[in-house]
């Protein structure tokens, strides 16, 4: 193989790692709206890292063949340096801004969706009213509704 096809060698790997950095940005983006928790976390980064080293590893058979030289993992390293160094920051702040935006302009729609689904599911699942998985249900333990309730039941008038 001579020098030129290693320099576009290091090219490709390099944008390979400039998408390692991309698609752990969206991972970031999608836990900072699910918050998963200590054991959704766990799970999350787990799935996520046994989907991306086999497309990694993908990418790397489509490039060169599979060979694993000292420059197509220091392209690896540089491309996904690059991306967290220049391109990161500016788009975690679009993609942002475009969630708070989408939120912002379904927020009324949204917020009377959730209504009425959740008035759909209170209709179809009695037993939280009723207390049927060992629970007072709605109740409490007097057998008044609870102070949150009544409040929410308030506001909806």
């Amino acid at each position: 193989m001579d020098v030129s096809q290693e320099f576009v060698i290091v090219a490709e790997t390099m944008a390979v790692g400039g998408v390692v950095g991309l698609a752990v940005d969206l991972y970031r983006l999608v836990r900072r709206v699910l918050h998963p928790g200590r054991l959704g976390t766990l799970l999350g980064d787990l799935a996520f890292w046994l989907v991306l080293t086999p497309l990694v590893l993908t990418g790397l058979l489509l490039i060169n063949g599979g060979e694993l030289r000292a420059y197509v993992g220091v392209g690896i390293a540089l491309g996904a340096f690059l991306y967290f160094r220049w391109l990161s920051r500016p788009f975690l702040a679009a993609a942002i801004a475009v969630g708070r935006g989408v939120g912002r302009a379904t927020r009324g729609p949204g917020i009377a969706a959730a209504r009425a689904v959740g008035t759909g599911l209170e209709r179809l699942a009695p037993w939280r009213e009723q207390g049927w998985l060992g629970g007072q249900g709605l109740a409490g333990e007097d057998g008044e509704e609870s102070g949150r309730i009544r409040r929410t039941e308030e506001a909806d008038r």
